[in-house]
């Protein structure tokens, strides 16, 4: 599949994309993160002037051995789009939305330019008239990892930031406490926010040590945001270290990778359960299938497939 070309936002320290990647060409969007660059790519790519080779990566020269363009949401995706069919006008381009629509916006204008629009958010998906193509994991990312740190020993794991997330933390931690059952809540302050003095916050975490936390756990709880339908990291990383999933998302029983003994649904399933289910052991029945699913080699076959909902149960 290496016809085909993913371009990423260009990435902090924590870093989700690994430097090699053996299903695709995987390329950074942009020469630079400064400031300078952000500034000018936006003039540039809004108004259409000249300069595009000093604000864009070495991708705009391999995009002619290349077939398929996949483009991951950003705020500068419709004058991408453009020049690309401008320049390249038998190239099929994919604007894939790995957040929620209302984050970034542009389908209209994207789609008006001959992009085909995808999103792993199903609600999004139904809402813009978008494709669906689920969440992923990437294989080189899940081996070897770290090992976890003192502090991230614990059997429930939690990274993210706090966007009222701390209320539903205290409570589960003041379960979990009750049952003898640790807890590591990596939990990042967010603009805008109160902290909560019950709950102690921590810096952002890299990727490798969330996965060395995920691997190290007995379960990963994922919160998500009020609105999103789609599956986050979490249950990709639940899944592939075989570790329980505990989560707020109510959907979740409509995605293939649910398994009532591997994931328990707050707001659905009696917290006075959550110890039993922790302490159980993990259902791996159809764990090579689903690790199958959600790799990203599939996941970008199936931009070729036109199968658009195989993981959700519409209905």
């Amino acid at each position: 599949m290496k016809d085909k070309l993913v371009l990423i936002h260009n990435q902090p320290a924590l870093d989700y994309f690994p430097p090699g990647c053996s299903c695709c060409r995987l390329m950074e969007l942009y020469s630079s993160s400064s400031f300078i660059n952000r500034v000018a790519r936006k003039l540039i790519l809004s108004a259409g002037l000249p300069g595009k080779r000093a604000v864009l990566n070495d991708w705009i020269d391999e995009i002619k051995n290349c077939r398929e363009i996949i483009i991951f949401d950003t705020g500068n995706a419709a004058g991408l789009i453009k020049w690309i069919k401008k320049e390249h006008p038998d190239k099929r381009v994919i604007l894939y939305y790995w957040s929620p629509v209302a984050e970034t916006a542009h389908e209209e204008e994207a789609r008006k330019l001959g992009a085909e629009l995808w999103s792993f958010d199903p609600a999004d998906c139904r809402k813009y008239g978008l494709r669906y193509n689920s969440q992923f994991f990437i294989t080189e990312n899940m081996q070897p990892h770290l090992p976890a740190g003192k502090e991230g020993s614990a059997d429930v794991f939690f990274v993210g930031q706090d966007k009222n997330r701390a209320k539903t933390l205290v409570e589960l931690k003041t379960l979990l406490d009750r049952h003898g059952i640790s807890c590591f809540f990596n939990l990042v302050r967010c603009k805008g926010t109160d902290p909560d003095p019950r709950l102690q916050y921590f810096g952002p975490m890299k990727y490798s040590e969330v996965l060395a936390n995920a691997a190290s756990c007995r379960a990963v709880l994922d919160l998500v945001s009020e609105g999103q339908h789609g599956l986050t990291l979490r249950p990709m990383e639940a899944l592939f270290y075989k570790k329980k999933l505990i989560t707020n998302m109510q959907d979740i029983s409509r995605f293939r990778i649910y398994d009532p003994e591997n994931v328990f649904v707050l707001g659905t399933d009696n917290t006075e359960d959550l110890p039993d289910f922790i302490s159980s052991p993990y259902n791996d029945r159809f764990h090579a299938e689903l690790c199958e699913y959600y790799m990203m080699d599939s996941w970008i076959r199936r931009f070729d497939m036109q199968e658009d909902a195989s993981d959700f149960v519409n209905n």
